[in-house]
């Protein structure tokens, strides 16, 4: 840290578990690590900000949905205040998603999201299951009142009707 112009020069390597947000975002549970390579060079704040988080065999329990993203992996790059996000993953019923893009990391946090299905398969293991192709585009602010747009394909669905009248017999 240079005192007389404020300036800073600072890098940090390291790796970091990801359960530690699992408090914050439960009952949705995430395991794995991310490495990361950080520099901050200039006044401090996101403009000096640069480098790279990585993450690779992750997965997310998601109990509200009854599903897991597994092998979750990516990278986010970081360039001042843009984060540029490449992910990718899959769902333990069966096919797999990518998502890029940029993500401004200032309120609105503005962003522009491709997401690619890739045969998803929906599924509650009882009354439904179907798959899921397609091309999605987030554009706008993450926090609301972006737009998403594309179009998601579905292959063949099938319904057990006798699940729907409340018996779980076969139809």
């Amino acid at each position: 840290i240079d005192e007389a112009s404020r300036n800073v020069d600072l890098s940090s390597t390291g790796e970091l578990q990801l359960g530690i947000v699992n408090r914050m975002i439960a009952p949705t549970s995430i395991n794995g690590q991310a490495s990361f390579d950080l520099a901050m060079k200039g006044q401090p704040g996101l403009d000096a900000l640069s480098g790279s988080i990585q993450i690779s065999g992750s997965n997310v329990a998601i109990p509200q949905v009854a599903n897991t993203i597994t092998d979750l992996g990516g990278t986010i790059g970081l360039d001042g205040t843009v984060a540029q996000v490449a992910m990718n993953g899959a769902l333990r019923a069966g096919g797999g998603f990518t998502v890029n893009g940029p993500v401004q990391l200032t309120a609105p946090f503005d962003g522009t999201l491709n997401v690619s299905l890739n045969g998803i398969v929906l599924t509650d293991n009882i009354s439904y299951e179907t798959t899921a192709d397609g091309q999605l585009v987030y554009s706008g602010p993450l926090v609301g009142n972006g737009n998403l747009s594309g179009q998601i394909d579905f292959g063949e669905t099938e319904i057990n009707i006798a699940t729907a009248g409340g018996t779980s017999g076969a139809a």
